[in-house]
């Protein structure tokens, strides 16, 4: 069954940017989930732009685990999470199957 996590971002104004992954991440993450179909995900924002949602959809609970589990993931995670404490951007998430 599907995993869903919708994960929202709120930043104070639009002169905080959004964290932007390094080339080096987004191609980890292309290689090692996107291309072989372990997550998929939207994007999409606020009409004033201080809202930014993330739905990443998983196949199942393996590919999720597998996606926690990772070291190269959580090093990007931790740099986005320190980026967004440093720039006031609150983070919520919601998991539903």
């Amino acid at each position: 069954m599907a995993v869903i996590v919708t994960s929202t971002w709120v930043r104070p104004n639009t002169g905080v940017d959004w964290y932007v992954a390094s080339d080096s991440e987004s191609a980890y993450i292309k290689t090692n989930f996107r291309d072989n179909g372990k997550i998929s995900t939207a994007v999409t924002y606020s009409n004033d732009e201080l809202t930014r949602t993330s739905v990443a959809i998983y196949p199942n609970d393996a590919a999720r685990n597998e996606w926690k589990a990772d070291s190269t993931l959580r090093n990007f995670k931790n740099n986005r999470d320190t980026y967004c404490n440093n720039n006031s951007i609150s983070k919520s998430i919601s998991l539903s199957s």
